[in-house]
């Protein structure tokens, strides 16, 4: 027996106490081998060791566990030796958690409660996680615990989301603060979430976007370095998410993470790097709605979400060059993928346009009948004011200038009809065949009678295009 077993013994030290000095002593001065875990000494240790209570000294229970999961961690033989002592502390039950001053105490804890993940340890392993005083390196042993007995990344996420609203310190943080410590727990905890084989589940873009932002809402940190490095990140984060898990790739609510940070600087513009990264998201997305689209899919909440992160600019341009590219594409999905309206909704729209010019091109050609009759003629005004000049000069330069403004109306009207190609067809008083198709008249008049012109009708005429018709001639017998 040592110097130190015998002095431990003297000095009538609590068993459980001289068990964890020697094994910390052991394990500094590399003396954990095989011989040793052999010895009475080891022997008398591993019963000290396993007669801890949890109940009576908090702080030597979670001692005990540190040096167990550092020595455990020298060799496989070690760790065959002392796995059942850890995992016989564990059943006992924790008592009230006491943080280790010594941060290499506090990684090797986690060490040691990975051996025995209970639920106990799993809800521990979700406080430490985003705890303000865990060092990265006990942070991945924590994270490791929490993932790997999540049942979905989504279960995972809203249980870390549920950990940082629940903790006050974070409270108490102002956003600078706040985005100082969520890069440090997105640090330790995105890669191997990104890379971790566990399903996605249903609300897994949900979760993210709470992570991301969910924190800060539209009102990002106030350092503007501190926000444009902290922004950036976060798209590139989720760009690296999109591109790995189709799941997400294809949630909408991802892409609103977009929207959350633009809207950190308004109403300034984000910096360039920023808009850059939103792009490369953006066409990420868009590569997710052409999959969709190729099935005959319109996944309009998807591409909303994309204008709303990006703006309608870029989602078209990315759209137009997809379907550019892509001549499979049916007509209405392309349509619908640059546009995201319905081509039906723009032939409804041609439709409305259709009819509207049809009407314009019917009151033009009233407008130029109206026109072209004799008691139209500003030249018979002209002279009827002449005749009268003499009689009545006050009454005939009225009826004069009656007559300048009839021919501009009546020049007006003859320049309209040009634009729109409307001419007249029939001249009054000419004698014509009665054909019902083009011609209006009385309900006794039957087909090839002879009948005399009335009112001229209208036609529509244009190059290289069959005539339409306007307003039907009017006849009598």
């Amino acid at each position: 027996m040592n110097s130190e077993t015998t002095n431990s013994e003297k000095n009538n030290e609590p068993p459980e106490n001289w068990a964890i000095h020697l094994l910390r002593t052991v394990v500094q001065e590399r003396r954990l081998t095989k011989e040793f875990m052999a010895s009475n000494e080891f022997s008398r240790a591993n019963s000290a060791l396993k007669d801890i209570s949890s109940q009576n000294n908090a702080e030597n229970y979670w001692l005990a566990l540190s040096y167990l999961g550092r020595a455990a961690s020298v060799s496989k033989p070690a760790e065959k030796e002392l796995k059942p002592i850890i995992l016989s502390l564990i059943s006992k039950g924790f008592p009230e958690f006491i943080a280790l001053s010594d941060g290499e105490d506090r990684y090797y804890l986690a060490k040691a409660l990975e051996f025995g993940p209970t639920e106990e340890i799993i809800a521990r392993a979700y406080k430490e996680l985003v705890g303000e005083d865990v060092a990265e390196k006990a942070r991945s042993v924590w994270l490791k615990i929490a993932l790997e007995r999540s049942l979905s990344k989504e279960v995972f996420l809203k249980t870390v989301n549920a950990q940082i609203s629940d903790n006050s310190a974070i409270d108490a943080m102002n956003a600078d603060a706040l985005a100082r410590r969520a890069r440090r727990i997105g640090s330790t905890l995105l890669e191997p979430l990104i890379l971790s084989d566990i399903p996605s589940g249903t609300e897994y873009g949900i979760e993210l976007k709470k992570f991301f932002t969910g924190p800060f809402g539209r009102q990002g940190p106030e350092d503007r370095d501190l926000r444009a490095e902290f922004s950036l990140e976060i798209v590139n984060s989720v760009h690296r998410i999109v591109r790995l898990n189709f799941s997400a790739g294809a949630d909408p609510s991802v892409y609103l993470i977009a929207s959350d940070v633009k809207a950190w600087w308004v109403p300034a513009s984000p910096p360039l790097p920023l808009e850059q990264a939103i792009r490369r998201l953006t066409k990420a997305g868009m590569e997710a709605l052409h999959i969709f689209a190729r099935q005959g899919v319109r996944n309009n909440p998807l591409r909303s979400a994309l204008v709303q992160g990006a703006g309608a600019d870029i989602v078209q341009n990315l759209a137009r060059t997809i379907a550019k590219e892509d001549s499979s594409l049916d007509e209405n999905i392309s349509h619908w993928l640059i546009t995201g309206r319905e081509l039906e909704e723009r032939r409804t729209t041609e439709a409305i346009e259709q009819l509207s010019a049809t009407r314009l091109d019917e009151y033009i050609g009233r407008l130029l009948v109206s026109s072209s009759g004799p008691e139209a003629s500003s030249k018979a005004l002209k002279f009827a004011a002449e005749r009268v000049a003499d009689l009545m000069p006050d009454e005939a330069a009225i009826v004069s200038s009656a007559a300048g403004r009839l021919a501009e109306i009546n020049q007006w009207s003859r320049a309209i009809a040009r634009s729109r190609n409307i001419e007249l067809v029939g001249e009054r008083g000419d004698t014509i065949s009665y054909d019902p198709a083009i011609h209006q008249g009385d309900d006794d008049l039957t087909i090839g009678s002879r009948v005399r012109v009335i009112t001229p009708g209208a036609i529509r005429s244009e190059p290289n295009r069959p005539k339409m018709l306007i307003l039907k001639v009017e006849v009598s017998e």
